[in-house]
């Protein structure tokens, strides 16, 4: 490649030309349109991840309330299972062929229903089984000293928003004959 030599006039010119340009910020003014450009696709960028963390909160936050709700409506028809197990006007009023409705408004949301299954023997080995006596150096069987009442104890608990959920339980009241 061969090398254009110019005069020393024109080279000072050249070079004072761009010294001045240089000065007066010619040369600058130009690339001030593309950090402009730069800000604001930055700008853009941030915005869309501000964006997208606000939508992952939100959701978080309603994934979080409903789990809220659903432990407040279950715990309250686990309450409501244990007073239908526990409540002896229940236990009174449950007799054969007969259903007990309860509302627990005041402490805890929950519908209480108990349905009455059956009356028979204790389950075997449940702890009342037949009592062995000893009589004269022998064993004798005798008989049964307890009876149970089968009960069905469905409960439905509220929570907040609305949120139910249902329980059920079996339960056998002991009875000594």
């Amino acid at each position: 490649m061969k090398k254009i030599r110019l005069g020393a006039k024109r080279e000072k010119a050249l070079t004072r030309a761009v010294r001045d340009a240089v000065r007066n910020g010619a040369v600058l003014n130009k690339q001030r349109g593309v950090a402009l450009v730069l800000a604001l696709i930055m700008l853009m960028l941030l915005g869309i991840l501000g964006a997208f963390a606000l939508s992952t909160t939100t959701t978080e936050l309603r994934i979080t309330g409903n789990y809220r709700n659903r432990q407040a409506s279950f715990f309250a028809a686990d309450a409501g299972l244990e007073f239908g197990a526990k409540d002896s006007t229940i236990r009174s009023t449950v007799t054969s062929a007969l259903s007990v409705t309860r509302d627990l408004n005041p402490t805890v949301n929950a519908q209480i229903r108990v349905d009455y299954v059956r009356f028979g023997p204790p389950p075997q080995g449940a702890g009342f089984d037949s009592v062995i006596t000893k009589l004269t150096g022998s064993t004798s069987a005798a008989s049964t000293s307890y009876m149970m009442h089968y009960v069905r104890i469905s409960s439905v608990g509220t929570g907040p928003n609305n949120a139910e959920t249902a329980a059920e339980s079996m339960v056998g009241w002991v009875q000594p004959m």
